[in-house]
């Protein structure tokens, strides 16, 4: 049993089952949205999947067309070097300003945490203190 008059009581019940309430709409909404994003793929697949497959044939066979010009009209070999230069390009060198600044945001970033970690370390101090005295 709880201690405390009734009033106290029939409250923790009535949260209690609020939350319940609420966190069974959260999961029915959860689920609501995973079936909307899958039937938008769906959809997407159905209307454009066609364009797209044509779109990526296209850009293989003119990789294709330019690697034969410059083997002298031999077509390549492995084709896996047609998605290898796609790593390839995404790895474009940074200035050094790009640099300096990629490493400003990664400090804010860590700072940040463990500016957090230590808000949360004095909450639950806090909380510990309260709760014991």
């Amino acid at each position: 049993m709880v201690p405390g008059n009734k009033e106290e009581n029939i409250y923790m019940i009535f949260c209690d089952e609020n939350r319940k309430d609420r966190k069974n709409k959260q999961e029915q909404r959860k689920d609501q949205y995973k079936d909307y994003k899958e039937d938008l793929e769906n959809k997407i697949r159905t209307i454009e999947g066609y364009d797209i497959k044509e779109a990526m044939k296209n850009q293989r066979r003119d990789w294709i067309n330019k690697e034969r010009s410059e083997n002298r009209g031999e077509p390549p070999l492995n084709i896996d070097l047609f998605y290898k230069r796609l790593d390839v390009e995404k790895k474009v060198e940074l200035n050094d300003a790009q640099k300096k600044a990629l490493e400003e945001q990664a400090k804010e970033k860590l700072k940040k945490e463990q500016d957090k970690k230590k808000n949360e370390e004095k909450g639950n101090q806090i909380q510990c203190i309260k709760k014991y005295y």
